[in-house]
């Protein structure tokens, strides 16, 4: 055991003394590091994330405490809503088209990649990714807005659905709805009702339509904007100083590996 911790040390002993020797290799790949560092610090312009944010909430008071996975599949048809095509759209169509065209937002998947949803407990954010923190600022603001106009419209049709199931006792046991992937016209919060057993046709077909409009809403589901965006005044992507160190690191250790690597002839 003493033989072996000897051969280790006499090793290490080595290879630092190489280290030494060889110092010009490791400087220059830690030149080269810092320089790549340099050049993406150049290259790449940095971004600003803005954000606002918007309080969700369950109302309890009305409806009885939901199973964890009940309300998880609640609250991502709210989800569904704000980050729908048609809202995207919406949003589209309030930026000047002088700014569409020079972001190269044509269609709302071309929105959505600078576009970042971060879902909390009782609070969701608006998150915009954006080379100009003042746009990206109005984005997540006008973004916020129209979804809440959007959920406020679909909450309407589910209390539209509501008031035509008259005497039926208001509930939330469906998990018929609450547990499918893809939504149909059976898929909403009060999918155990059979629409057929109202008084006329006419009812259950119009019954039907609040249900499909309310795109899954839950009407006991409370939001309200909690705080507009702000312009960022803090790039989200590390700074040149950053990038120059992690490059110069980076490359020291890269020369080190050379070093010892790639030994000199008649080196030891």
């Amino acid at each position: 055991m003493e033989v072996d911790n000897q051969a280790d040390q006499i090793q290490v002993d080595a290879s630092i003394s190489r280290l030494i020797r060889r110092w010009p290799i490791l400087l220059a790949f830690g030149l080269l590091g810092a320089s790549m560092g340099f050049v993406v610090s150049a290259v790449q312009k940095p971004r600003y994330e803005a954000e606002a944010m918007m309080g969700i909430s369950i109302q309890y008071g009305v409806i009885e405490p939901l199973e964890l996975v009940v309300e998880d599949r609640a609250q991502n048809r709210v989800a569904d809503v704000i980050l729908a095509d048609s809202t995207l759209i919406q949003v589209l169509g309030d930026i000047p088209e002088g700014v569409r065209q020079e972001q190269g937002w044509n269609e709302a998947a071309d929105l959505r990649q600078d576009l970042r949803l971060d879902r909390g407990l009782t609070s969701w954010g608006f998150v915009v990714r954006h080379r100009d923190p003042v746009l990206a600022a109005q984005i997540s603001n006008l973004w916020m807005e129209i979804s809440l106009a959007e959920l406020e419209q679909a909450q309407d049709h589910a209390w539209q659905a509501v008031a035509l199931m008259g005497d039926e006792p208001f509930h939330l046991e469906c998990n018929q709805f609450l547990l499918t992937s893809e939504p149909t016209e059976t898929y909403a919060w009060r999918c155990d009702l059979d629409p057929i057993t109202l008084d006329s046709e006419a009812l259950a077909g119009e019954l039907r339509t609040e249900i499909t409009l309310s795109r899954g809403i839950l009407p006991v589901i409370s939001f309200e904007a909690l705080k507009a965006a702000e312009t960022p005044q803090t790039p989200v992507l590390y700074g040149r100083g950053v990038l120059l160190l992690s490059g110069a690191f980076i490359g020291l250790i890269a020369g080190v590996w050379f070093a010892l690597v790639f030994p000199r002839k008649n080196a030891v």
